[in-house]
């Protein structure tokens, strides 16, 4: 299996598709270092005199970016696989359709481990008030988090190219479930997170015949509010999306000034560390359940 990895891993290198992915995800991790810059030194007063928290200045939308050039990377590249008859060759040459498998997997990952590194270190560089200044525990934790997230998205194109087994078909059902996630993620949030009733109450402002003004309560119906099925679907969408995970990394937030803060702002760090954990576990979860489930699956695929 370590020669059909390494054979992989120098296909990647030696395409030009993989010159262009590091070059589009650098360019991507500066514009997003810069906006952290500017977002940093905008809210100067946060960052640098004394705030009790320092908040994350991450944007959630160059990670999506970042992500799309790599399922087009992996899709792309583990297709040509298929496309110009290496995959078969692999196998009929004696190699097990599992090892040929998960030999994708593997370089997929690989492949995610770059384009992290990439994106990442324009992004820690520009944001070093808030990475260098956070415990180096946390900082660690939050790379490892950043960098499984990528690497679920590495391992999910190459499991689903694999199972297409045509290239143009996985680079377009990769994209369109990548997209699809997305859209649904920021769309279907402010449901997930509702808490309130169905009917809510709501201060409105009105006038007087002679124009005094006066506040009135009125109930009116919580848009947010789902209950039944549609609850429970908007719920399995939140906790299988990968992009649930990003928006969390990018809201992460730690106690600067523990001498200034409340219990209030002790009990928000633990919750915001459990959640990061929580999240940490699914993504391993993810990969791992992607992965056993293509494998089992591509055995019994026949590709003739």
């Amino acid at each position: 299996m370590l020669k059909l990895i390494k054979a992989s891993l120098i296909g990647y290198f030696k395409s030009p598709l993989f010159a262009v992915a590091l070059s589009c995800c650098l360019v991507l991790g500066i514009i997003h270092g810069r906006a952290e810059w500017v977002f940093i030194h905008t809210d100067f007063d946060h960052f640098f005199n004394g705030s009790v928290w320092l908040v994350s200045p991450l944007y959630d939308i160059w990670f999506k970016c970042c992500t799309w050039v790599l399922v087009v990377l992996v899709s792309l590249k583990t297709g040509r696989e298929f496309s110009d008859g290496t995959i078969r060759n692999k196998l009929y040459t004696g190699h097990r359709k599992t090892a040929v498998f998960l030999s994708e997997i593997v370089s997929a990952a690989v492949m995610a481990f770059f384009c992290d590194m990439v994106f990442m270190i324009p992004t820690v560089i520009c944001a070093g008030s808030f990475f260098f200044t956070m415990p180096p525990v946390s900082c660690l934790f939050l790379l490892g988090e950043i960098l499984l997230f990528f690497t679920v998205w590495g391992i999910f194109s190459a499991v689903l190219t694999m199972l297409a087994a045509n290239r143009a078909v996985g680079v377009v059902a990769a994209m369109a479930v990548m997209l699809a996630f997305a859209v649904l993620n920021p769309a279907l949030r402010g449901y997930y997170y509702n808490t309130e009733p169905a009917e809510i109450m709501e201060t409105d402002i009105e006038h007087t015949e002679d124009g005094n003004v006066y506040a009135v309560k009125k109930s009116v119906r919580n848009p947010w509010y789902i209950d039944g099925i549609p609850k429970i679907l908007v719920d399995i969408e939140h906790e299988a999306d990968p992009f649930s995970r990003s928006y969390n990394i990018c809201h992460f937030g730690y106690i600067h000034y523990p001498e200034k803060a409340v219990q209030a702002d002790f009990d928000a760090q633990s919750e915001i560390e459990r959640q990061g954990k929580y999240d940490a576990v699914v993504l391993i979860l993810t990969g791992a359940v992607l992965t056993a489930a293509g494998s089992v699956i591509f055995r019994r695929k026949d590709l003739k």
